[in-house]
């Protein structure tokens, strides 16, 4: 029976075939020659109404084009509309005499239209049925009082957000606004739908806060939605319900890839190459973010050092390195970077930590690799014991990260995407770290330096990720607190069939 170290000696990584996915992260790479920046905000969100369009017209139709839906929605606008005419009717109680002749006026004419509106529905009718809404195509083109859907762009009109003129009309000895955590203001926020021929404010129970639907929480800025409703007298549009452009439905070569060994593997409709583990082994993929390595190594952000998922089943189990207490606070950032490539490597731990870490075919950095930069004082002409340690060390922050890559990419595929404070470019989709900055681990092939969002394959599974400042903004937006909502509004950007809605207005 052979001894346990050469049990140790035998082990090895599983492999998993690595797919670029060229038609799909070919789409976030933009080079310096062909980057644009005289480009307005109008043309993006048009864009992303053209390509959204279809989708959602598509649910729509097979969602409201029923009768029984149509009848539903009769009904919830008339009780919406009584509603308001009852408290309408208790605040005329208190008015002057002079305006009750105006008010009876106006309640003749809008009785008169009520006639009209009632004729028209009763022509559209077929033995007392009502006819399902049908969609207006341009929002000028609605019809007051006429049930129908529009489709559009979503816009929140929240004062609590950063606004660029507001910063450039500010004077100049006055400090800036403090960031906020939220957008929200229940009293002044309103909800606005857009496309290429105007806009219409959205009202309406449904999109009210603290709705037992929350559906207004689901509604954030840049998203493509189509709404059924009515247009009032004033010209505002009552929402009746919302419909979302969802994930459009899985090709055939992602549910079941066509070949199942990698060198075996066969190009897919979108020229992709789709491959699949048929040895049964579970396969996982390490998730680590906010490294921060670097000359500041005493920050308190907190390191997910061991979070893995699993890329062959739904299970995703998690095992994080404690942090939050003050042993784990008080451990500086490149020894607990030490620790994971030791833990990751097999070099780590007991017998079934060793063969755990085998199953482990990657690792992805999620942005915020390096530390922040430390400034010396340059007028202090006082030089401290370790100054000169300090700006040698600052002079070089890329230099514990590329040790970090570097000792694990000689045993695995690491995939590092740009974060917040990574040098590179701020505007979403960042591009990938520059190969100057890492020189030692840009030698390794399995030293993947990608984009954010990013588009990968590994081990015949399609994943795109980010490095969270997408939900970092979408969080703003929504009145729910806490990880779990952060969870939810990850969820969310699959409704929304968009990852980033919030670019690039906010974010």
């Amino acid at each position: 029976m052979p001894s346990a170290a050469a049990q140790h000696d035998a082990l090895s990584r599983q492999p998993a075939g690595f797919d670029p996915l060229p038609s799909l992260s070919d789409r976030l790479l933009c080079p310096l020659g062909t980057r644009l920046y005289g480009r307005q905000f109008a043309a993006l969100y048009d864009y992303r109404l053209r390509v959204l369009r279809k989708r959602v017209e598509k649910r729509a139709e097979a969602k409201w084009g029923e009768v029984d839906a149509a009848e539903r929605v009769h009904t919830q606008l008339r009780s919406e509309s009584q509603s308001k005419l009852d408290v309408d009717e208790d605040e005329d109680d208190i008015h002057e005499d002079r305006m009750e002749e105006e008010e009876e006026k106006d309640a003749e004419r809008d009785a008169a239209k009520g006639t009209g509106n009632a004729s028209a529905s009763q022509a559209s009718t077929a033995e007392g049925v009502l006819a399902p809404p049908k969609h207006v195509k341009r929002i000028l083109d609605i019809t007051q009082g006429e049930v129908c859907f529009i489709i559009g762009t979503i816009y929140c009109a929240m004062p609590l957000k950063p606004d660029v003129l507001e910063d450039l009309g500010r004077e100049q000895w006055l400090p800036p606004q403090p960031l906020r955590q939220k957008y929200v203001d229940r009293d002044r926020d309103e909800l606005f739908l857009e496309d290429e021929s105007g806009r219409i404010r959205l009202v309406g129970e449904p999109l009210k806060w603290g709705h037992e639907g929350k559906l207004r929480n689901m509604c954030v800025t840049g998203i493509v939605v189509a709404v059924l409703g009515s247009e009032t007298r004033h010209g505002d549009f009552t929402a009746a319900d919302v419909m979302f452009p969802c994930m459009p439905s899985s090709s055939g070569p992602l549910a079941e890839p066509k070949s199942s060994k990698k060198e075996d593997a066969e190009d897919d409709e979108d020229g992709d190459v789709t491959m699949k583990e048929d040895d049964g082994k579970d396969r996982w993929l390490a998730l680590v973010s906010g490294l921060d390595l670097g000359p500041s190594s005493t920050s308190d952000t907190d390191i997910v050092s061991g979070s893995t998922a699993k890329t062959e089943s739904e299970e995703i189990p998690v095992e994080k390195q404690a942090n939050g207490d003050a042993s784990a606070s008080s451990v500086p950032h490149d020894v607990r970077a030490q620790l994971l490539t030791e833990w990751l490597t097999g070099e780590f731990g007991e017998d079934d930590d060793r063969i755990q870490s085998t199953n482990i075919v990657g690792l992805v950095v999620a942005g915020n690799s390096m530390a922040k930069p430390i400034r010396i004082d340059e007028e202090r002409k006082t030089r401290k014991y370790g100054a000169a340690a300090a700006a040698a060390s600052t002079a070089r922050p890329t230099l514990g990260l590329d040790q970090f890559l570097t000792d694990l990419s000689a045993s695995m595929d690491v995939y590092i995407l740009p974060g917040e404070r990574d040098p590179t470019s701020l505007a979403l989709p960042q591009q990938p770290i520059h190969f100057a900055l890492l020189p030692r681990a840009s030698r390794f092939a399995n030293c993947r330096r990608v984009t954010n969002p990013a588009w990968f394959g590994v081990g015949g599974r399609r994943i795109l990720g980010t490095s969270g400042q997408n939900l970092d903004d979408i969080f703003k937006y929504a009145e729910e607190e806490g990880d779990d909502a952060r969870v939810l509004m990850a969820a969310r950007t699959l409704d929304w069939g968009h990852v980033a809605p919030t670019a690039p207005d906010t974010l």
